[in-house]
C-alpha cells in the first residue's frame, strides 16, 4: 500500500441501527414504521465526482451482536466510505483472552471488510433515481 498526498476524511457518523418505534409506543405517525439510523447520505455528501476518495465513518458500537458490526461496515461501504473498526469493550476483552466467541464476532467483522474491499469497484457506483415530491396544497382544508 503505497503513502498518498491526500488527506484522509474522518467524519463523524452514527451507530447504525434499525428501531421498531411502534415497539417504543410510537403509532399512527408516518415515522412508526422501522426506522433506520445510517451514514450513506453522510458519506455521499463528502463525495466528490472529480477526486473522490474514501470517507472514513467514526462509529462507536451501541451494543454487541455480529450484524450490527456487519451492517457498520456495509452501511459505509454501500455509498464508497468505510468503517473506522471500533469494537466495543467486551469484545476486546474477549479477543484479548482468545475466547471462541469473540474470535469468531472478530472473524466476521474481517469477512465483512474483506467482502467490500473485493468488491471495491462498486464504490464508484452513483445513485441513480430521482425523486420528486409534490404537495398538492389546494386540498389541505379538506
Amino acid at each position: 500500500m503505497g503513502a498518498s498526498a491526500a488527506p484522509v476524511m474522518a467524519v463523524e457518523g452514527e451507530w447504525t441501527s434499525a428501531h421498531n418505534l411502534a415497539e417504543m409506543g410510537i403509532r399512527a405517525a408516518p415515522s412508526s414504521e422501522p426506522w433506520i439510523q445510517s451514514n450513506i447520505w453522510l458519506v455521499r455528501s463528502f463525495r466528490d465526482r472529480e477526486a473522490w476518495q474514501p470517507v472514513w465513518i467514526d462509529a462507536r458500537p451501541a451494543r454487541r451482536e455480529k450484524a450490527n458490526y456487519a451492517r457498520a461496515v456495509a452501511d459505509a461501504a454501500v455509498a464508497g466510505g468505510r468503517w473506522i473498526v471500533t469494537l466495543e469493550d467486551e469484545l476486546r476483552a474477549g479477543l484479548r483472552r482468545a475466547d471462541a466467541g469473540a474470535r469468531s464476532a472478530g472473524k466476521e467483522v474481517g469477512n465483512t471488510i474483506r467482502f467490500a474491499e473485493e468488491h471495491a469497484a462498486w464504490r464508484r457506483f452513483m445513485p441513480h433515481g430521482y425523486l420528486g415530491v409534490i404537495v398538492d396544497t389546494a386540498d389541505a382544508g379538506d
